[in-house]
């Protein structure tokens, strides 16, 4: 992600790769998403986004990648395909149409320097064409619901916004982690929110 945002990877044309769209569905584009959202007005990170794009397509529905797309120049674009096993059905839709959109500009060839992939099947990725040193593993085990903490989340956010707000996101995450563990039930606020949202929907 800093080679990147500093220039030294590059499209197919030689122009800096200075907008992404995360292909995704579920654990593989919602939390990335929403921090994404919260980040976006965040001043430090907002300073560090200048200039750059990051946008999200969850949805079969072509208009969702159409609207993605619009207004995008191939040639600065990097397309990340993030799907654990590389056979989800809604997402391999939308990264085949988006892989044609950039064939259709760069052709075969160039495509494959705006394609990266986040999935546990590097073989399956690289068989759609993305570069093997674009691939970005994870384990297996780790879930939906804990994707945001992998390079499910991690990839996307640090190309928008660099490697030390990325790092802070992982440091909140290991603080409310050791506060889950650690703080009496009275004042855990996990618990506190788990016990609220048993009596709102069970007793009121």
């Amino acid at each position: 992600a800093g080679r990147t945002r500093a220039g030294v990877e590059k499209g197919a044309t030689g122009a800096p790769l200075t907008d992404v769209v995360a292909i995704g569905i579920g654990g593989s584009s919602l939390g990335p998403a929403c921090v994404h959202e919260a980040l976006r007005s965040e001043p430090v990170c907002a300073a560090a986004a200048a200039g750059r794009s990051l946008r999200f397509v969850a949805n079969v529905d072509p208009v969702d990648l159409a609207r993605a797309l619009d207004g995008l120049d191939p040639a600065t674009t990097l397309v990340v395909v993030v799907s654990k096993t590389f056979t989800t059905r809604e997402t391999m839709t939308n990264a085949a149409l988006a892989k044609t959109w950039l064939v259709d500009a760069l052709g075969e060839a160039g495509a494959s320097k705006h394609l990266a992939a986040v999935s546990s099947d590097v073989q399956r990725a690289t068989a759609f064409g993305v570069p093997a040193d674009r691939v970005f593993g994870f384990a297996d085990s780790v879930g939906g619901r804990y994707s945001l903490w992998s390079p499910v989340g991690l990839l996307p956010l640090a190309l928008q916004y660099g490697a030390a707000p990325a790092r802070r996101l992982l440091e909140g995450a290991r603080d409310a982690d050791e506060h889950f563990r650690s703080a009496p039930l009275e004042e855990n606020l996990p618990v506190v929110l788990a016990v609220l949202g048993f009596f709102n929907s069970r007793v009121l």
